[in-house]
């Protein structure tokens, strides 16, 4: 199959070497590069896939052109609190877990969990896995979240017993969150959810828990962006409900603060 992947960051390359090792045809448009037009980009396109940052996802969205709102679009960006951008969209999915593109390209083993089974046709090998669900929103509200968990563990003490405890507390509050919120509290309980927050919440790879200890170290939000360019989490914990969510609470105390 031909496949477009917007964003030719790590994250989109990184599946888009998937991809080929699956034996499909894949072209990038990145919007930094004049050299190609998202028109040639998608002449030959029979899918796509979104791999931007979560800010640019709704602009995006809201200007393509309807001969590929057809198309199945896979949404692989973490950080979006609402399907809304996709309304229209004639075969939308989402694909999010535990997944840090460094580990994909190196050919970690890795579980993701994906809405549709065109996403498990295009990706899934002896590498990756591909666990499936119908809770579209429960799967992006977990890969927004757990961006904003993982900067509460990286501003943590980092003694393993605490991290745990703090971990199990953060999954039964996101578990909370979706169903307060629409979605199904079992889809925290995926690899997109628990696996997810483990992953971010214990390792460096990840920006968000990075950013917490620049935080806790009392570090600013400039030195945050000069070190670590975008972290999802930041726009996340400003956007997202709190009062009712300790966790997402504290984080969002953290950040405001500064």
């Amino acid at each position: 199959m031909n496949v477009t992947i917007v964003g030719a960051g790590k994250f989109g390359t990184a599946l888009g070497k998937i991809l080929t090792d699956n034996g499909h045809t894949v072209s990038y448009f990145d919007a930094k590069d004049s050299s190609t037009t998202l028109e040639q980009a998608t002449e030959q396109a029979e899918a796509l896939i979104i791999a931007i940052p979560s800010a640019e996802v709704p602009g995006f969205a809201a200007t393509l052109p309807d001969r590929l709102r057809k198309l199945p679009v896979i949404l692989a960006t973490k950080g979006l609190l609402s399907l809304e951008p996709f309304a229209d969209f004639a075969k939308f999915s989402v694909l999010s877990g535990p997944s840090f593109a460094d580990d994909l390209l190196a050919g970690a083993v890795s579980s993701l969990v994906a809405t549709d089974e065109i996403a498990r046709e295009l990706l899934a090998n002896e590498q990756v896995t591909i666990e499936l669900t119908d809770d579209a929103l429960g799967v992006i509200l977990c890969g927004s979240l757990k961006n904003v968990y993982a900067i509460g563990a990286g501003a943590l003490p980092q003694a393993d017993n605490t991290v745990a405890a703090y971990i199990e507390r953060a999954h039964l509050e996101m578990r909370q969150y979706l169903q307060d919120h629409g979605a199904r509290p079992d889809t925290a309980d995926l690899a997109c959810g628990i696996g997810d927050l483990i992953l971010s919440c214990t390792s460096e790879q990840s920006r968000n828990f990075r950013c917490g200890q620049i935080l806790a170290s009392a570090g600013q939000i400039a030195e945050v962006l000069d070190k670590l360019g975008t972290v999802e989490g930041l726009a996340t914990v400003r956007q997202v409900d709190h009062t009712d969510y300790p966790l997402i609470q504290e984080v969002y105390e953290l950040v405001g603060a500064q």
